[in-house]
C-alpha cells in the first residue's frame, strides 16, 4: 500500500471498530448464559477447565483447548467473553477489508461497504451467544486473516516473506477447520480468489498460467489436506452429528436418496442466507420491541446508515471508472455467489441445514461471499446515484435485526434470572433424583439448560449429576405418563431420568411468578400452555425438602442476580413454600406484608396459597375477599370449585372445616 493508502487503511478500520462497538456493545452487561453454554458453565466449575477436554472429545477435540484457556483466563465471568467475541468479529472485518484491498487495491468504497455488511450480517445471531460461540468466531477471525496472507504471499516477490507469509497462512487455516469442520467451506474463498488473482494478473499463454495456477494454488491444499486426512482416517467421532462414517454408509446405502436430499437442503439454504436472512429475523423480532425500544434502535439504525452515506461520498470512485461497466464488480458478486455457495456444501454434506431462528449459525460462513454479491451486484447494476440506496436499505435493515436481536437476548437472560431467582426463594432444597421439567419466559432449547443451573446451585459440592431435567413436549409428556426410565450421555456427562420424581414447573408470562406444580392439587393459570396442563399431575411437590441446601455465593457468581424481597414474587414464593408444609400462620403473617406494600399479582391463581391459609386458620371474611379475585376468572372459579367438590374429607377438623367453606365459596351461583 502506499503510505496515503495504508493512512486510509487504517482509518476505515477504526470506522469499523466504532461500527462494531455501536452495534454490539448495546446490552453488554446484561448478557448472560444461554443453552449449550450450560453443560459448559457446569463442567467449568466443577471440574475445571481440564474437563472441557472430555466435553469435546467426541467430536472436536481441539476445541477443547481453546475453550480450556480461555476458561483458565476469564473463568465464568461473561463479559470478557463479550468483549473477546466482538473483538475477533472486528478483527475479522479488517483481515476482510485487507485482503480484498489486495486484489482491488483502488476499491476502497466497495470493499469498505462488504466490510460493513459483513460485520453486520443479519443471518448470524449468534453475537451475544458469547460463551459457547467463541470458537466460531476463532475460527471465522483465523481463516480471514489465513486467506488474507495467502493472497499476499501471491503478490510477495521476496522468498523468505513469502515462506513466512505461507507458514503462518496454513496454520491459521489448521487452527480454524480443527475448530470447526465445516468451516473448511471458508478455503472456496481462498482458492476462487487466488485463481482469479492469477487469471487477472497474468498475460502468459494458457498453458504458462494453467502451471502457474497449479504452483500457486497447490501449496494451499496442504492444510485441509492434513485435516480431511486426519478426520477421515485418524479421528473416530462418537458424537452422532459428526460422524463422517455414519455419513459414509448412510450415502452408500442410498446414494440417489442422500443426492436428493443434498440438493434440496443446498437450494433451500441459497434461499435462506441470500433472502431469508434479511426478512424472517426482523420480521420476528421487531413486534417484540417496546415503542421506545425500536425508535432507540431507529436512532442506531439511521447513525450507522447516515455515516455510511457519508463515507460513500468521501469515498466515492466513480470518477475513476472508464466505462459503463465495472466488470471488477460484475467478478466479485460472481466470486462471492460461489464462495457463498461451497459454504454450504459441508454443511449440507452432514445433513444440516440453514434455518432461521435457532440454525442461523450455519450461515455464518457463508456471510462473507453473501456480502461481496450485494456489493458487486450495487455496483455492477446500479448508477453512482443509486448505490447509496441500495446500500442504506440493506445496511439499515441489518443494524435494525442486530439492535432487536441483542435486546432479545438481554430479555432472555433477564427471564433466565428472574426465574432462578424466584426458584430459589420457594424452593430451599431438592431431593436426590429430581427431575425437573417445566417452561419460563426465556428460551429452553435442552435439559441441560435447567440441571446445570440447578447442579450448580443446589449439590454445589457433589461431583454428581444429582438431578436431571428435560423440556416439555408431547414425547416427554408421554413419558411421563408410562414413567418410562430414560438414560442420557451428553458430552461427557451421563444422567438417568426418574420420571417418577418430576417436578414441574410453570413461569408462563414475564410477569407471572414462577409456580411449582402440586400434582395432587395443580393449579393452572389460564396463561399456561396446554403442554403444563397435561404434564402438570405428575408433578411430585415432595421432590422439594424444607433443608436449605442453595449456595448463595454461587447464585451471585453465576445469576448475578438479587430480586427485590419487596415484590409480589417474594411473598408469593415464600407463601406457596410455607402452604407445601402446612405453616398457615407465617402465610398469613406474609399475607399482611402484602398489604403493607399494597402488592397484587399479575395472574389471579397466585391468590391461592394465602386462600388457603385464611380458609384453614378460620379467617373466612380474609379469604372471601380474596377469592373475589380468582373468582373474577371463571376458569380459575371453576377448576377450584371441581377440585374442592372432590375433596376426601379429613382428619383435621379446620382443614376440613377450611375445604368445605371453599368449596361452597367456589361453587355457589351467582
Amino acid at each position: 500500500m502506499l503510505k496515503n493508502q495504508k493512512s486510509l487503511f487504517w482509518i476505515v478500520s477504526l470506522l469499523l471498530l466504532i461500527i462494531t462497538c455501536v452495534t454490539y456493545l448495546q446490552h453488554v452487561d446484561s448478557m448472560g448464559y444461554y443453552a449449550d453454554d450450560w453443560y459448559e458453565i457446569y463442567g467449568g466449575e466443577k471440574f475445571g477447565p481440564e474437563r472441557f477436554f472430555e466435553i469435546y472429545a467426541s467430536d472436536r477435540p481441539f476445541r477443547g483447548y481453546l475453550s480450556s484457556t480461555l476458561y483458565d483466563f476469564f473463568d465464568s465471568n461473561i463479559i470478557y467473553y463479550q468483549i473477546l467475541a466482538i473483538g475477533l468479529r472486528w478483527a475479522g472485518a479488517v483481515a476482510l477489508l485487507w485482503g480484498l484491498l489486495l486484489i482491488w487495491n483502488n476499491k476502497y468504497l466497495p470493499i469498505t461497504l462488504i466490510s460493513i455488511l459483513y460485520l453486520l450480517y443479519p443471518g448470524f445471531l449468534e453475537q451475544p451467544h458469547a460463551f459457547n460461540y467463541q470458537a466460531q468466531q476463532f475460527a471465522m477471525a483465523a481463516m480471514l486473516w489465513s486467506i488474507a496472507l495467502s493472497i499476499k504471499f501471491l503478490l510477495s516477490k521476496n522468498l523468505i516473506s513469502k515462506i513466512f507469509l505461507f507458514l503462518v497462512s496454513a496454520l491459521l487455516s489448521l487452527f480454524s477447520v480443527f475448530l470447526m469442520e465445516y468451516y473448511i467451506g471458508l478455503e472456496g474463498y481462498r482458492f476462487l480468489l487466488l485463481i482469479y488473482l492469477i487469471l487477472r494478473e497474468s498475460s502468459e499463454i494458457w498453458y504458462k498460467k494453467l502451471k502457474k495456477l497449479f504452483l500457486t494454488v497447490l501449496p494451499f491444499t496442504l492444510a485441509p489436506l492434513i485435516f480431511v486426512v486426519w478426520r477421515l482416517f485418524l479421528f473416530d467421532s462418537s458424537r452422532y452429528a459428526t460422524d463422517v462414517e455414519r455419513l459414509y454408509l448412510n450415502l452408500l446405502d442410498n446414494p440417489r436418496l442422500i443426492a436428493v436430499n443434498f440438493l434440496r437442503r443446498f437450494i433451500i439454504d441459497m434461499g435462506e442466507i441470500f433472502v431469508d436472512a434479511w426478512i424472517t429475523p426482523i420480521k420476528q423480532f421487531l413486534p417484540q420491541l417496546r415503542t421506545s425500544e425500536f425508535l432507540i434502535g431507529f436512532l442506531f439504525a439511521i447513525l450507522i446508515t447516515g455515516g455510511t452515506i457519508l463515507l460513500m461520498r468521501s469515498l466515492n470512485t466513480s470518477s475513476t471508472e472508464t466505462n459503463n461497466k465495472n466488470y471488477w464488480a460484475r467478478d466479485m458478486f460472481i466470486i462471492g455467489f460461489l464462495g457463498a455457495a461451497i459454504c454450504l456444501i459441508p454443511i449440507n454434506l452432514a445433513e444440516k441445514e440453514v434455518a432461521f431462528i435457532v440454525l442461523n449459525r450455519f450461515s455464518f460462513p457463508s456471510s462473507i461471499g453473501i456480502s461481496m454479491f450485494i456489493i458487486g451486484v450495487i455496483f455492477y447494476f446500479c448508477s453512482a446515484s443509486w448505490r447509496p440506496v441500495f446500500t442504506s436499505i440493506f445496511i439499515f435493515f441489518a443494524v435494525m435485526t442486530q439492535y432487536a436481536n441483542n435486546l432479545r437476548f438481554a430479555s432472555d437472560w433477564v427471564e433466565t434470572q428472574k426465574m432462578w431467582r424466584e426458584f430459589t426463594w420457594r424452593v430451599p432444597g431438592l431431593e436426590q433424583g429430581t427431575t425437573l421439567m417445566g417452561l419460563y419466559p426465556g428460551e429452553t432449547q435442552e435439559g441441560y439448560s435447567i440441571w446445570a443451573p440447578a447442579s450448580l446451585l443446589y449439590f454445589t459440592d457433589s461431583e454428581e449429576i444429582n438431578i436431571s431435567a428435560e423440556v416439555i413436549n408431547d414425547g416427554t409428556i408421554k413419558n411421563l405418563q408410562t414413567n418410562a426410565p430414560y438414560e442420557r450421555n451428553h458430552r461427557s456427562f451421563y444422567f438417568f431420568h426418574q420420571y417418577d420424581k418430576a417436578l414441574i414447573f410453570s413461569k408462563p408470562t414475564s410477569k407471572s411468578c414462577l409456580r411449582l406444580l402440586n400434582g395432587d392439587h395443580p393449579e393452572i393459570s389460564v396463561y399456561d400452555q396446554a403442554t403444563i396442563q397435561y404434564a402438570a399431575e405428575f408433578s411430585k411437590l415432595g421432590q422439594i425438602i424444607n433443608e436449605d441446601t442453595l449456595n448463595d455465593d454461587k447464585f451471585k457468581e453465576i445469576i448475578g442476580y438479587e430480586g427485590d424481597t419487596n415484590s409480589w414474587c417474594y411473598y408469593y414464593e415464600k407463601a406457596d413454600l410455607a402452604r407445601q408444609f402446612h405453616n398457615w400462620e407465617e402465610v398469613t403473617s406474609l399475607e399482611q406484608n402484602i398489604q403493607t406494600h399494597n402488592l397484587k399479582p399479575y395472574d389471579a391463581i397466585e391468590w391461592m396459597p394465602f386462600i388457603e391459609a385464611y380458609a384453614y386458620t378460620g379467617e373466612y371474611g380474609y379469604a372471601g375477599s380474596l377469592i373475589d379475585y380468582v373468582n373474577k376468572v371463571p376458569y380459575y372459579r371453576e377448576s377450584q370449585c371441581m377440585y374442592y367438590k372432590n375433596l376426601s374429607e379429613v382428619n383435621d377438623p379446620a382443614i376440613q372445616a377450611g375445604n368445605e367453606f371453599l368449596k361452597n365459596v367456589f361453587c355457589e351461583e351467582d
